[in-house]
């Protein structure tokens, strides 16, 4: 038993057509469908070998059916080996499988066959003979001080009946006498694909609360000094598992649980004379990889931690993804079941949608503050990390980023392409190829034209809104789709630049044509939430501008920008089909 100190222990007659038969035998097959015939006809095709193994796959499919809603996971497994041995035998004999033995494919064929009869016998693995009983009366492993729990199972029973509403997981059961508190830490292992049922908990006769199936649990609950027994009971089903606890004061029981089709498995079952803080500090993760997010919150003591990415992508790499925002206030109070959603998106699209269209001078700052490494490039490739180097700040300012990725797979480090803006920059001659040109200025190219450009428009269309024909600065050919990327520019500094994907737009961003917006604080950033629309965004931090609108599979992705305070502090929101998706911040306060 375990007492109520800071010690813990775990615990086939072929039928075919007679073209000589008599006249009765035609009339009695006059009524068949020739569907039926060519059933028949493609039946009588089929040697021994074949009809056997097509009996044979619709039993087992008929007992994976039945297994499915039966739950029964090793049934699953056999029935989806039998059947996949069944289809090898069935390529050895049509011989698109070689065996230079014959008798194999009557080998593979049996063992198939013969698998049925385990099949069959796992239906009836796992159930109980006990009697049932009230819970109260149930017989669980006991945990006493100092002491190993034994292994016995509770019998099944029938539980009392629970409330109608579910209550929330955080509630108080109050018992006749209260004189401590059992506060509830249970660690549910998940399951992929079987067995993934929710578990209810009862502390002797008193429903406590339904766990959902493969989440961290928590609950604090009123009880009386003395025996208890706390069982596991499957919602909706007659799995079960009861500990008994000897609780002495106010204490702490933790344990971890895992279903199977016929059990409920507890283990790792420790209570402590106390109860430890119910409530931890949630840590400000914005701006880094999701790794060291991942580190931190874990190290904070959360356990449900999840995360959602911009474009839905997977996380595959833990280095690669820069969280973007959480969905818990940083330097919040929260308990530790609290659940954590993390959203990240990937530092190839993050360099690019951050420094993209920015000069040197800007992208070092923001590289510096997100603690990032940057080479620089030229259009041809060359590094220009040493010319920057001696470039004074008017310089750096007239050097533009053109695009920007992750370089390679490395950590913290981008690679920027930057072009001059004007032809009076001089450019290293070390390697660089490319000439300078300055930028042809358009009297119609502005803020109002950029917000007027719509996706699916034609080029003439675009070129009519911004007033005159823009300059081609890109042009490829991918899986037989042409891509093209033209931009026009106000001066040398703001430009408008459009991507056609076959003619059509579907994706624009600007540079430089908007004024600056009323400055906002990390208060009001921290007040959008995803789901959010813009006129909801709009009451809180004001007017926003558009930085770029891209429309991808069926969604149109539109980027907002804010200015906060100081000089390169900023807000970024991106709405999905009009609703918040993802938000970042730069230098808010």
């Amino acid at each position: 038993m375990i007492n109520a100190e800071d010690k813990g222990v775990c615990s086939e007659a072929q039928t075919g057509f007679d073209q000589t038969r008599p006249p009765e035998q035609a009339t009695a097959n006059a009524g068949k469908t020739p569907k039926d015939n060519a059933f028949i006809r493609f039946w009588n095709k089929l040697d021994v070998y074949l009809k056997i193994a097509a009996v044979a796959i619709a039993v087992l499919i008929v007992f994976l059916i039945v297994a499915v809603f039966a739950k029964k996971a090793f049934a699953i497994v056999i029935s989806v080996l039998e059947i996949a041995g069944i289809i090898i035998a069935i390529l050895m004999h049509k011989d698109v499988i070689k065996v230079s033995q014959k008798w194999i494919k009557y080998l593979v064929m049996g063992v198939s066959v013969l698998l049925i009869v385990l099949n069959i016998a796992s239906f009836s693995w796992g159930k109980s003979n006990s009697t049932t009983a009230d819970i109260p009366e149930t017989s669980g492993r006991t945990v006493e001080e100092n002491e190993a729990p034994t292994a016995t199972k509770a019998p099944t029973v029938t539980p009392a009946p629970k409330p109608t509403k579910t209550p929330a997981p955080e509630i108080t059961a109050k018992p006749a006498v209260q004189d401590c508190r059992l506060y509830l830490e249970i660690d549910f292992e998940a399951n992929l694909f079987f067995s993934t049922y929710n578990v209810e908990v009862y502390l002797d006769d008193q429903y406590v609360a339904t766990m959902p199936h493969g989440k961290y649990f928590t609950a604090l609950v009123d009880t009386k000094t003395g025996n208890h027994k706390l069982t596991f009971k499957e919602e909706n089903g007659s799995n079960r598992e009861t500990v008994d606890l000897d609780v002495k004061t106010d204490s702490t029981f933790t344990c971890k649980i895992k279903c199977y089709s016929s059990s409920i498995d507890v283990s790792n079952e420790y209570l402590s004379g106390s109860i430890r803080n119910l409530t931890i500090t949630m840590p400000d993760t914005v701006g880094m990889l999701y790794s060291e997010a991942l580190t931190e919150l874990k190290k904070a003591g959360f356990i449900n931690i999840s995360y959602t990415t911009v474009g839905n992508h997977s996380i595959w790499d833990d280095d690669n993804w820069l969280v973007q925002s959480q969905s818990v206030k940083a330097n919040t109070e929260v308990a530790k079941s609290e659940s954590v959603t993390l959203t990240c998106i990937s530092l190839g699209d993050y360099f690019k949608n951050e420094y993209k269209g920015k000069n040197v001078e800007e992208i070092q700052k923001l590289a510096e503050a997100g603690g990032f490494s940057i080479r620089f490039e030229d259009q041809s490739g060359s590094s220009m990390n040493d010319s920057i180097g001696s470039m004074d700040a008017a310089t750096k300012k007239k050097w533009i980023a053109t695009d920007a990725r992750q370089y390679g797979g490395a950590v913290r480090t981008a690679v920027v392409t930057i072009d001059s803006t004007s032809a009076n920059t001089p450019r290293p001659t070390s390697k660089a190829t490319a000439k300078a040109t300055a930028a042809p200025k358009q009297d119609k190219v502005s803020y109002e034209s950029f917000c007027k450009i719509k996706m699916k428009s034609s080029l003439d269309e675009v070129t009519k809104t911004m007033g005159g024909k823009g300059e081609l600065s890109d042009s490829s050919e991918i899986m037989g789709d042409k891509m093209e990327t033209y931009t026009w520019y106000a001066d040398t500094f703001s430009f408008v630049s459009v991507s056609f994907t076959n003619g059509k737009v579907d994706g624009k961003l600007q540079f430089g044509l908007n004024g600056k917006t009323k400055a906002v604080t990390l208060n009001q950033f921290d007040q959008v939430s995803s789901g959010m629309t813009y006129e909801q965004v709009k009451k809180i931090m004001g007017e926003g501008y558009i930085t770029s609108e891209h429309y991808i599979l069926g969604s149109t992705m539109t980027t907002y920008e804010w200015d906060g305070n100081d000089l390169f502090s900023t807000a970024s929101v991106t709405f999905d089909n009009g609703k918040v998706s993802s938000k970042y911040q730069t230098g808010l306060s």
